[in-house]
């Protein structure tokens, strides 16, 4: 098997492995989830709660809106706009649509971010925040 050349100049998020995945989300400081009307620990939350529904791969991410919401113990609006600031950020990209008349969810991957480097992350001990940003 050959091993596939990296592009230097990559132009959206980046398919991630759910293990490396979930780390990255543990380590996001609140400083990094600057959102509006959304809070740090809910996208935390809902974050993880995706990763457990994932294939080791980090793909076939399709639980729906409403056991997402249940599972989370949180009202469905929370759940998505924690769910929408996940896919604005570039840790969440759909990967197929669903069908509502056939009670199909969306499907997603876990991905990382272009710009991941430049937000404060915990370090790896997690103790600190560290970051460009």
């Amino acid at each position: 098997m050959t091993a596939q050349p990296v592009d230097e100049w990559v132009e959206g998020p980046q398919p991630a492995a759910t293990f490396e995945w979930q780390r990255i989300i543990r380590r996001l400081s609140d400083e990094a989830i600057q959102a509006d009307r959304v809070k740090g620990s809910t996208v935390k939350l809902v974050a993880v709660m995706l990763a457990t529904y994932a294939d080791p791969d980090g793909s076939r991410v399709y639980p729906s809106d409403a056991r997402l919401s249940r599972v989370c113990l949180l009202s469905l609006s929370s759940t998505n706009r924690a769910k929408n600031w996940l896919v604005a950020n570039g840790f969440l990209q759909m990967s197929k649509q669903g069908n509502r008349y056939t009670g199909q969810a969306n499907e997603y991957r876990l991905t990382l971010p272009v710009n991941l480097l430049e937000l404060k992350l915990l370090n790896p001990n997690e103790d600190h925040a560290e970051g460009m940003a």
